[in-house]
């Protein structure tokens, strides 16, 4: 006489519905976060679309730190934006000949429609500058971000020193 051992039938339907419910549960809140960073995503974007801001008298001044030499970069920088503050900023330098370049991230709040007087952080480097690019980090959602598609560019021959 053979016995069979085994999971009874309700016991193994049981199981297959939990396994079903716990897979649903797991898929919904996978595709509710996907949506949520999707649509914060578009949101950001949209506000650096919106965004106007402007960068002028761009100079410079030469200076040491940690022995090393390089510059400190000063401009005039205006917040044309009604409802969003200007954070930051980042600034990539190109230099004359070498194809070189550097690129600083630093801080600098100028409120809603204002205007302020920005000094960069320490940059390495004392080579003819060639091109500047300083783009605007804005916050968005409490959360700061760059605007890559808005730059102000500024040419190494309007670029004097201070």
């Amino acid at each position: 006489m053979i016995t069979r051992k085994g999971v009874t039938p309700i016991i193994g339907t049981l199981v297959l519905i939990l396994i079903s419910v716990a897979l649903g549960v797991a898929i919904f809140v996978f595709i509710k976060n996907y949506n949520v960073n999707l649509q914060t995503g578009v949101s950001e974007q949209a506000q650096c679309r919106g965004y106007s801001f402007s960068a002028g008298d761009v100079c410079y001044n030469n200076t040491v730190n940690n022995s090393k030499n390089g510059i400190l970069l000063k401009f005039n920088a205006i917040n044309y934006s009604p409802n969003l503050n200007l954070t930051g900023f980042r600034i990539s330098i190109y230099y004359e000949g070498s194809g070189a370049f550097n690129t600083i991230e630093f801080d600098s709040l100028i409120p809603a429609t204002q205007t302020g007087k920005v000094i960069s952080s320490f940059i390495e480097g004392t080579n003819a500058i060639h091109e500047i690019n300083i783009f605007p980090k804005i916050n968005v959602n409490n959360k700061n971000f760059i605007c890559e598609e808005i730059e102000k560019i500024v040419a190494g021959s309007e670029i004097k020193s201070c």
